[in-house]
């Protein structure tokens, strides 16, 4: 082999490691960004997940030295102060814990536990709610009954409550990592990669995603080759679909 040929060889290896080492250190930034628009980086799949050794190690350190990616979950702006400040619904069901924010064209419901702990996250544009994200929200009667409010008294509040609610600014109904009713399908699919559970009923398109949590994650339980979710029990997301664009969002985190 003559010295052409080598120099040849070692500067194409050169190119190869540097070309590597760029599109690694993108998806690091998505998987330790406490807030990203999919706008700044979009893995083609979150899904698709090579464990990855030592990444952000000190918020793996339980789980070991291969230790499986994690990624920061979803939420929405809406501050504690504003949580602490908000108004319940007076309205005769009320939702258990629940506090209901507005621009008077969408709603986010925020079903809260402990120190205003977000549970579950309900996004949704009124008047055109899925029956499958109306069944999930739990609402009771008033005392003395104090009921689970049946589908026909759920349909009628989400009817014609909405203008009664929190009012706040249209620039809160964006999550931290981007998402908003009217974004794309394939904007979820780039993101979260392809769902545990698709289906289709009366014309919504719904797509599930479910990830464990790191927190008690032991290294023996399936992650389905995808990352945990970080400082957390375990993850649900539910994307709603009407002609390929969302019409509703819903996140839940475990409860320990």
């Amino acid at each position: 082999m003559n010295r052409a040929e080598i120099i040849l060889i070692y500067t194409l290896l050169f190119f190869t490691s540097c070309n590597e080492k760029q599109t690694r250190t993108g998806y690091e930034q998505f998987l330790q960004q406490d807030s990203l628009s999919t706008k700044e980086y979009i893995e083609p799949s979150l899904t698709k997940n090579t464990h990855l050794t030592e990444i952000n190690n000190s918020d793996n350190s339980s789980i070991g030295q291969d230790s499986i990616p994690s990624f920061v979950t979803d939420d929405y702006p809406i501050t504690n102060s504003m949580l602490k400040s908000a108004k319940f619904i007076d309205n005769p069901v009320l939702s258990f814990d629940g506090l209901w924010f507005s621009n008077r064209n969408q709603t986010i419901a925020f079903a809260l536990y402990t120190d205003y702990y977000r549970y579950a996250i309900f996004h949704f544009e009124n008047g055109n709610v899925p029956l499958d994200l109306i069944d999930q929200i739990e609402l009771f009667k008033p005392l003395p009954e104090s009921d689970t409010a049946d589908i026909n008294i759920k349909k009628e509040l989400f009817a014609r409550v909405f203008p009664k609610i929190n009012v706040v600014d249209s620039s809160y109904f964006r999550t931290n990592k981007g998402f908003q009713l009217g974004d794309s399908k394939l904007k979820a699919l780039r993101v979260y990669g392809q769902p545990d559970i698709q289906k289709n009923e009366n014309g919504v398109e719904m797509l599930y995603w479910e990830f464990i949590g790191d927190i008690l994650y032991d290294g023996k339980q399936d992650s389905k080759e995808k990352p945990l979710a970080r400082n957390s029990f375990g993850h649900e997301i539910k994307m709603y679909f009407k002609n390929e664009k969302l019409v509703a969002l819903f996140l839940k985190n475990t409860i320990p």
